[in-house]
């Protein structure tokens, strides 16, 4: 059995384009200071208005959570609903577990969010620092899903280093969507090792997962989920082995 985690921004959630709207309306008369476009973890640098940290996460986390977290909308390709897919496959045989970053009335924001998207995990974990993402009050997982590349090297660092190796292969998965109007596609200074994999969507993920789990896979429940988008190598390697 294995224990999968996922974050929330970046991999499943878009909060990028409804703060950045929000800040547009809040403060019209300073949008000409706005630097686009911007790598995610360092949005203080392109938003000068808030003069660092402190002032961002007050905006974010105590005046606009709902208006930013809340009512973001999903990345591209359905990641709810893949991961939902991921979890009626494999959800009898593996654990899942969301672990994201939130603080202050932001942790109601993206309980919310999660259930206005259908979102059916229901071990959540807020934490309030990235370091607790990977040796949290949540299971050591197996393998993750983030848009951090701290926490990515930081999980692979303690697992690796330290000579615990799952047997699964892939154990960290770095979501970098491609580059958009708002975010900027920055490298991460990760080295190249067999137990990592850059995918440019939380679905690219999904379907890797499913391709090294496909004989854990769920045939009953595999058969009653209607396939999102066109299907993937494993979608069609289950349906040949069932007919």
């Amino acid at each position: 059995m294995a224990v999968i985690q996922i974050d929330v921004d970046g991999v499943l959630r878009n909060f990028i384009e409804s703060f950045d709207k929000n800040v547009r309306v809040d403060f019209e008369d300073r949008v000409d200071e706005i630097i686009l476009p911007f790598d995610s973890w360092s949005i203080h640098d392109s938003y000068p208005m808030f003069s660092g940290n402190a002032g961002l996460h007050k905006y974010m986390y105590d005046e606009k959570p709902f208006e930013i977290f809340g009512r973001a909308g999903q990345l591209p390709h359905d990641p709810v609903g893949n991961l939902n897919r991921m979890i009626n496959l494999l959800g009898h045989k593996h654990r899942f577990q969301i672990v994201s970053q939130s603080k202050g009335k932001g942790k109601a924001a993206s309980m919310y969010w999660l259930g206005r998207h259908g979102c059916t995990i229901s071990n959540v974990h807020l934490v309030e620092d990235q370091a607790d993402k990977i040796f949290g009050e949540h299971e050591v997982p197996d393998i993750i899903i983030e848009d951090s590349g701290f926490v990515v090297k930081e999980f692979l660092r303690e697992v690796v280093d330290n000579g615990w190796v799952t047997p699964y292969g892939t154990m960290a998965y770095l979501v970098k969507p491609e580059s958009t109007p708002l975010l900027e596609n920055t490298g991460h200074d990760i080295p190249k090792q067999k137990h990592f994999k850059v995918v440019n969507s939380f679905k690219e993920a999904v379907d890797d997962i499913l391709e090294v789990f496909k004989d854990d896979i769920e045939v009953e429940a595999y058969e009653k989920i209607s396939v999102l988008e066109a299907p993937t190598e494993v979608d069609k390697l289950i349906k040949e082995s069932n007919e």
